[in-house]
């Protein structure tokens, strides 16, 4: 009986161990644990600050970040491309118990003239429960977008205007389109915005707001985290009468 004691003692005892060191999977909680959030009185981790990707040559990315907390047990950082499905980049120990502000940094290779996306979060143990935090989304283009080509007028209405036009280049994030009536002086008018498909080369953007029989002249910026870049020729045309 006394063996019989001993014996489950030890099994107990290597169960707890294999819990304590037991190194979770990326962004799933284990067999028979939850993830569904934290539990009355316990104290969440933050997500990591100040996250940021950037280019540092044209197939190569860098990641950082820095600690928002000292009670998470791992950091992660997941990838997409653009916005495509997420995908688990890196995972470690946290190396920030006793103190925050400490950074993390880590690269990636990837394909040139594609825009990537990051979050980062942390992974933090309370109980049987496996806690996840997040960050918002951060994407890294290589360069500003380029001038968009082809520029040209269709479905000339009474109060609209189709323009179309094609892409430059694979990293812009989308478009603005702008209208101005006639005179030198006569001011640009916001007509509207794009966000950009990865498998479409040519786009069309609608003009509304339009007065019949006028002259007006259209042009489309793209931009990404760069900002704007160079406008496409301007195209005008009289709309429509009545």
């Amino acid at each position: 009986m006394l063996h019989e004691k001993s014996r489950r003692l030890v099994t107990a005892g290597i169960i707890a161990a294999s819990l304590i060191s037991a190194t979770p999977p990326a962004h799933a909680a284990p067999a028979g644990r939850s993830s569904t959030g934290p539990e009355v009185g316990h104290i969440q981790s933050d997500p990591p600050d100040r996250l940021r990707a950037s280019h540092i040559t044209g197939n190569r990315i860098n990641i950082t970040f820095v600690d928002g907390s000292t009670n998470e047990n791992y950091f992660f950082v997941d990838y997409r491309v653009r916005n495509g499905d997420w995908h688990g980049l890196w995972q470690a120990p946290t190396q920030s118990k006793k103190s925050m502000g400490l950074q993390y940094s880590i690269y990636q290779s990837v394909s040139r003239n594609t825009i990537y996306c990051y979050r980062a979060g942390t992974l933090q143990w309370k109980g049987f429960r496996l806690i996840k935090s997040v960050t918002g989304t951060y994407c890294a283009t290589p360069a500003a977008p380029s001038k968009p080509a082809n520029s040209r007028l269709t479905n000339i209405g009474s109060t609209s205007v189709n323009i179309k036009f094609d892409r430059s280049s694979k990293w812009e994030w989308g478009y603005y389109l702008w209208a101005k009536r006639a005179g030198a002086n006569s001011p640009w008018e916001y007509k509207g915005s794009l966000v950009v498909e990865t498998t479409k080369d040519t786009y069309t953007m609608t003009a509304n707001g339009l007065r019949p029989n006028r002259y007006y002249t259209f042009m489309v910026e793209p931009y990404n985290q760069f900002g704007r870049g160079p406008a496409s020729d301007q195209v005008s045309a009289t709309t429509a009468s009545r």
